[in-house]
């Protein structure tokens, strides 16, 4: 009888430990939106013939309070078609602000790639077409605002424009940034490095982040320095044309 009730308290705090870990891997603190410097990407990728003198998004991930993106259980691409095939506007201007770049890629691929491995997380609070939806509401009502279109201009406004010439101090960069996301939000800066000399870097991407509503920019954790392929070399920063 002891022997019974010991595996079936055993049976109880596994099974409590395993909704908490499910809790923690959906339970999230803001939201990344990340966007890609299209030129920095198509260096290393065959991409199509499309301008690449702006930012387009890479992702929209949940993250947690050290703002790395969380790992959670995949969702289903199938429900992206669904959701496309039933709102085709939607779908017109994720393609506008959020195209897969690959020469041979495929928009939907790309957004089932960045549902199933990111949004997902935030399905609870988030369902896939508010998650879609919330893309295009950042980029209309936070970012497309005050004659700007494209992140690029706040970074031209600060002084930092795409250059083969220039370098520049990642902080340069942020404060650029932060003309949009406010003064006291921090934002993270992404880079990638040159693969024939490794002392050359280019800008990568930039995280901005947001509260879990999508409607408000947040500051992006610090209590961790991240440097994000940055290394060392944060005050050499190009950006390509």
């Amino acid at each position: 009888m002891e022997h019974y009730r010991f595996k079936t308290v055993v049976f109880l705090l596994v099974q409590l430990l395993s909704v908490r870990v499910m809790m923690g891997q959906n339970s999230y603190d803001l939201m990344a939106y990340v966007v890609q410097w299209k030129r920095t990407f198509c260096k290393t990728n065959h991409c199509k013939p499309v301008p690449l003198d702006t930012f387009s998004i890479h992702g929209l991930w949940p993250a947690n309070a050290t703002g790395h993106s969380m790992k959670c259980p995949q969702g289903a691409g199938s429900d992206v078609d669904t959701l496309m095939n039933g709102d085709q506007k939607l779908e017109t201007d994720l393609k506008a602000i959020w195209p897969n770049l690959l020469a041979a890629g495929n928009d939907r691929r790309f957004w089932k790639h960045e549902w199933t491995k990111h949004g997902f997380c935030s399905n609870k609070s988030l369902p896939i077409a508010a998650y879609f939806n919330g893309a295009v509401m950042v980029h209309n009502n936070l970012i497309a605002i005050n004659n700007k279109n494209n992140l690029r201009d706040y970074l031209a406004e600060g002084g930092v424009r795409p250059s083969t010439a220039n370098t520049y101090n990642k902080q340069v960069i942020i404060t650029a940034v932060q003309r949009l996301v406010g003064a006291n939000n921090n934002v993270y800066v992404a880079c990638t490095v040159d693969s024939q000399n490794k002392n050359v870097i280019y800008l990568k991407e930039i995280h901005l982040c947001l509260d879990t509503t999508l409607r408000n920019f947040v500051s992006c954790p610090t209590a961790n320095t991240d440097l994000r392929e940055c290394g060392n070399h944060t005050s050499q920063i190009i950006i390509p044309v």
